[in-house]
């Protein structure tokens, strides 16, 4: 959840979460003092629903030490399911300001009212232009122009239908939200896992398979390239790799065309390789 992992985290782990999805604490601070209100100046029904639950949950969805522990037995040590604790919060908040406004008797006290605590829940949080305005789409397809330049030379290149390519990691993981025709040699949740993620799995993959993946990876990365050229090459005919997409900077550049793959077109700061067999 957000990178957030309750085995790497352990009791902090409902801590981060908030910190990370609740923004400041805003919404903590009125949900705590709507229990409050509804507890010294609720009916009895009220108290029961509101209060009663907001007890329970500070026992169990808000109690590190419960989380760890039924999070845990049930194995999602990266879900912690937002609708449990944020709903809980928003229901209350909205209730008991509800109840406030209606319990003003006077027309004009009622509007200031109202008008008061809408400021405090809009202004109260962390405004969605804290990181700057939001960035426009380089094009209607909102993916990066280069990878739409790259996209087209390959299909020049390789014709109709299906290819596989082998991508670097970032374009690897968003070029079929463009175009599915094209074949990813690696798999998503292998590039994911090879960087570091905990969310997925390989499960589905072979050992062979996951073996020659790293290799790859391994090179357009550029985490090592003291790789056997030949056993890079050989990885990239496994997988029936039928192109390799690099950016024209990379260290691995004169290491893949060592290796026997032929550059044909560069650009837009990438080089494409066709993989053929020597």
């Amino acid at each position: 959840m957000g990178g957030i992992n309750l085995n790497e985290s352990g009791l902090d782990f409902v801590r981060q979460v908030f910190v990370t999805f609740g923004g400041n604490t805003t919404v903590l601070t009125l949900f705590l003092l709507s229990v409050l209100y509804l507890a010294l100046k609720g009916k009895k029904e009220e108290r029961y629903v509101f209060v009663t639950t907001a007890v329970f949950l500070a026992f169990t969805v808000y109690n590190p030490f419960a989380v760890k522990y039924i999070l845990g037995k049930l194995g999602m040590v990266n879900v912690y399911y937002r609708f449990f604790w944020i709903l809980p919060m928003v229901l209350t908040i909205g209730y008991a300001c509800t109840k406030v406004v209606g319990g003003q008797k006077k027309g004009w006290r009622r509007y200031l009212t109202a008008a008061a605590l809408a400021a405090v829940i809009c202004f109260g949080g962390n405004s969605v232009l804290a990181g700057g305005l939001p960035k426009l789409p380089d094009n209607q397809y909102k993916m990066p122009d280069d990878l739409l330049a790259v996209c087209t030379v390959l299909h020049e290149e390789a014709g109709e239908g299906t290819v596989r390519v082998v991508f670097e990691p970032d374009f690897n993981l968003i070029v079929r939200q463009y175009d599915a025709s094209f074949e990813l040699v690696l798999d998503r949740d292998m590039v994911l896992t090879y960087q570091g993620s905990n969310t997925v799995s390989t499960d589905a993959l072979t050992e062979q398979e996951i073996e020659d993946e790293t290799k790859i990876l391994q090179i357009i990365t550029q985490m090592d390239l003291s790789l056997d050229q030949k056993e890079f090459y050989r990885s990239l005919r496994e997988m029936n790799a039928e192109y390799i997409v690099l950016s024209s900077s990379s260290a691995a550049v004169s290491y893949v065309e060592t290796a026997g793959c032929i550059p044909v077109r560069e650009v837009e700061g990438h080089i494409i390789f066709r993989v053929k067999e020597k």
